[in-house]
């Protein structure tokens, strides 16, 4: 693919950017964004793959779609070691924002989708500056640290993540 050349979204990214949409936008539903985490949970412990980053993730859909500065252009040292601040703001905010406003459903709603579109936006920014998808493997709250726990404790229930000894030489 050229540098300034569009990937289409998949179907499996354009359902789930409509069923978020949906979910958000005409039925106000303030769960929908942690429906959506859960999916990504329990489907990355049933597989042991990141496979919701990469085929159902709405703003990764979204990325996909954007077009890109470059595609190997990474982005300073420290925005790197954003990646926990990122996390324990969003998840902060998150918590504070259900405790808050859990009698108002609209102010919750609100809140959520406060966090959704300054999800986008940034991701969009950071694509534009850096390279594709450069949120999803360095900033997002889930996929850099919830997925991977999840990919690691499916992989340590499996026994998939045991230590192989080489075999003594005798």
């Amino acid at each position: 693919m050229a540098q300034g050349e569009l990937k289409s979204m998949s179907t499996t990214q354009v359902v789930m950017l409509l069923l978020v949409f949906f979910m958000m936008c005409v039925l106000r539903l303030w769960f929908s964004l942690f429906l959506l985490f859960g999916f990504a949970i329990v489907l990355t412990l049933s597989s042991g793959r990141k496979n919701y980053c990469a085929h159902y993730c709405p703003l990764g859909g979204l990325q996909d779609y954007y077009p890109a500065r470059s595609k190997s252009r990474q982005g300073p040292q420290w925005l790197k070691w954003m990646r926990w601040p990122v996390f324990v703001v969003f998840w902060s905010y998150l918590a504070y924002a259900t405790m808050r406003s859990f009698g108002d459903g609209f102010a919750l709603w609100r809140s959520i989708f406060l966090v959704m579109v300054l999800s986008m936006v940034t991701a969009l920014i950071l694509q534009t500056m850096f390279r594709r998808r450069y949120w999803c493997s360095n900033l997002c709250p889930l996929g850099t640290s919830v997925l991977k726990g999840a990919v690691k404790t499916h992989r340590f229930v499996t026994g998939k993540n045991r230590l192989r000894r080489p075999a003594m030489e005798r």
